[in-house]
């Protein structure tokens, strides 16, 4: 089961339900579609997830990823906590663009979004940028 919801108290709903009634997990999430709550998913044993990060930050979020699957909850949220900004304006200001638009800013060119959307706006390119730039990505 998938979950596709930018609500954190909904995704918690689902960490309960993955306890049986023996206390033993049950693989209920197995992918997580929401960026800014990879995180608990994958401590949670997520297998996956579609998400828009690995485009301009691949190293960073398959170290989220593995560390969280390790256990290693504390490390993974570091490196998460280093992304939430972009990983939240991505979500605010429209998700495909701003991933194209931020891959762009570190130097992965995705090209252009395909209609019906357009590019971000400049003042937003602007603010996207000085995110990414506070994250300390760069894969040119």
């Amino acid at each position: 089961m998938g979950v596709n919801n930018h609500d954190i108290r909904h995704f918690l709903v689902f960490l309960d339900l993955k306890e049986s009634a023996q206390g033993n997990r049950v693989p209920l999430v197995e992918e997580i579609a929401t960026h800014t709550i990879v995180l608990p998913a994958f401590s949670a044993g997520a297998a996956g997830s579609i998400w828009g990060a690995p485009n301009f930050a691949p190293k960073e979020c398959v170290a989220v990823y593995e560390l969280a699957k390790d256990g290693k909850t504390a490390e993974a949220f570091e490196i998460f906590k280093r992304l939430w900004n972009v990983l939240d304006f991505l979500g605010k200001e429209g998700y495909a663009v701003s991933t194209k638009a931020a891959a762009q800013a570190v130097g992965v060119d995705l090209g252009v979004p395909r209609a019906p959307y357009g590019e971000l706006q400049p003042e937003k390119l602007d603010e996207l940028r000085k995110l990414i730039a506070d994250t300390g990505l760069n894969y040119s």
